[in-house]
């Protein structure tokens, strides 16, 4: 009698993943590691600070925090879109530190394997990318970068800003 057991003793290779959230950003798609998320929330009273860089949209307070927001669209340079209705902001972690990042909108949580987070592309480092960690291919087949929050604001400008 043949032995079954052999077709049944082995496990499944498990893959090795990575979480992201992915948001939108002047109709381009953006994602950040789920680590890094503290929440999100929506885009409402807001305190302007003078003589802040052009792309903080001001202050918020969460939870008796206080946030630095950045415009991530004029952080990365994008013309100004009239058509944005939704706005919300995705607190992240920034080293010790919190900081938003407004998006338009948020879109899903995506796994997506380990192999296929691609290195960030090697163009002009002074142009957006210096704030982007890697890119994947979406089941669509449009790009997805990967944004560091840690990146979108030097340590001196958030010890600056947030003390």
């Amino acid at each position: 009698m043949q032995e079954y057991q052999d077709y049944f003793d082995y496990e499944e290779e498990a893959k090795d993943v990575r979480t992201f959230l992915e948001f939108v950003i002047s109709k381009k798609i953006f994602a950040i590691e789920t680590f890094e998320v503290v929440e999100i929330v929506q885009l409402e009273d807001y305190v302007t600070v003078p003589e802040f860089p052009e792309y903080i949209k001001g202050l918020i307070t969460v939870k008796e925090s206080t946030i630095a927001v950045i415009d991530t669209a004029k952080r990365f340079k994008y013309e100004e879109d009239a058509s944005r209705e939704r706005r919300c902001v995705i607190i992240c972690k920034a080293g010790d530190k919190q900081i938003g990042l407004m998006a338009d909108d948020v879109l899903k949580i995506r796994d997506v394997e380990t192999e296929k987070v691609l290195p960030s592309p090697e163009i002009n480092r002074e142009a957006f990318t210096r704030y982007i960690t890697g890119m994947f291919i979406r089941t669509t087949g449009e790009p997805c970068f990967v944004v560091s929050p840690e990146k979108m604001m030097t340590e001196e400008e958030i010890d600056i800003i947030l003390g």
